[in-house]
């Protein structure tokens, strides 16, 4: 076979042409993202991808964001390299939820040396990053039981000085210390079930630690309830015994006024007529009184939990 010039030069053509990357774009594979673990709300936890140059030429200048974010700075991808790059993705703010969101991280590459004006080559890639809200709901639980512990312990103490008053001053405090008591026995069975929810919580076992530290709240709650009652019972026995004071303190003042005016002579019967003697209670013995039922039928109170009233 006898090669003139004019075939030799459509050869050589087709030794250049035939390859096709000498001429192409730059073209490269975006690997897939496998999905993360499950990250507590509020955490950081971070995905990695490859870009897999398919042009064994030229090198290719890449870049790459997540969803909606800043594109990052262009990196250089060698003919037939593969660049594994990581990005930093954090989960939902606590308090979100449990859940799970849908990520895509786009890129593009282009030969830059290519002449003319290169054509950018797009790709994307998705994974879904599932998040537990767990920790934020044990947290908040085991803070909200340790508040109404604190409360509890301020009633309680606020009201065992108003009982132990009451008592001193002479009254039936019985029913105030059977609730003062119960409110005692609520109060540590909070404080115990506080301790094993934060025990819990150390250990990572947020749903167990929600679950008791909630049980605690209750018992404190509980426990707030008997301390008020037994506060409001210690004030209206209180009361019961001041009215009672009173009413014999003016009893014993009106018979002594009553045998005072007799040894002096005045209001002696006259013959024929019955003796009738009557000790009848003061007006502020009976103002007092009147205190009273108004307290059992209408008693309100508003105090300050700090301090002694």
């Amino acid at each position: 076979m006898i090669i003139t010039p004019h075939r030799t030069l459509l050869v050589l053509v087709a030794m250049v042409i035939l390859p096709g990357t000498a001429c192409a774009a730059f073209s490269y594979n975006l690997s897939s993202i496998s999905n993360p673990p499950v990250i507590y709300t509020g955490d950081y936890t971070k995905v990695s991808f490859s870009i897999k140059s398919t042009n064994y030429l030229y090198d290719g200048l890449c870049a790459y964001r997540l969803d909606n974010g800043l594109l990052s700075n262009e990196f250089t991808v060698g003919p037939g390299q593969a660049v594994t790059k990581s990005i930093n993705v954090r989960a939902p703010l606590e308090g979100s939820g449990s859940g799970s969101v849908e990520h895509t991280v786009y890129t593009y590459c282009y030969e830059s040396a290519y002449p003319g004006d290169p054509a950018k080559i797009y790709r994307n890639t998705s994974f879904n990053l599932s998040y537990d809200d767990s920790r934020y709901r044990a947290n908040t639980a085991i803070n909200s039981a340790q508040s109404a512990i604190d409360s509890a312990k301020s009633i309680i103490n606020n009201s065992r000085y108003v009982v132990t008053d009451a008592g001193t001053n002479g009254a039936d405090v019985t029913l105030a210390e059977n609730n003062l008591s119960n409110a005692d026995k609520l109060f540590r069975t909070s404080q115990t079930k506080l301790s094993f929810a934060n025990s819990f919580f150390g250990s990572g076992e947020y749903d167990q630690a929600a679950a008791i530290a909630n049980e605690s709240k209750v018992s404190a709650d509980l426990a707030k309830i008997d301390a008020d009652n037994a506060y409001l019972n210690a004030v209206i026995a209180n009361q019961s015994k001041e009215v009672e004071k009173s009413i014999q303190q003016s009893g014993e003042e009106t018979k002594s006024d009553v045998t005072g005016a007799n040894m002096s002579g005045e209001n002696e019967p006259l013959p024929g007529e019955t003796e009738q003697k009557s000790v009848l209670p003061s007006f502020e013995a009976i103002a007092a009184f009147a205190g009273l039922f108004m307290a059992y039928s209408g008693f309100t109170r508003d105090r300050k939990y700090n301090g002694k009233k």
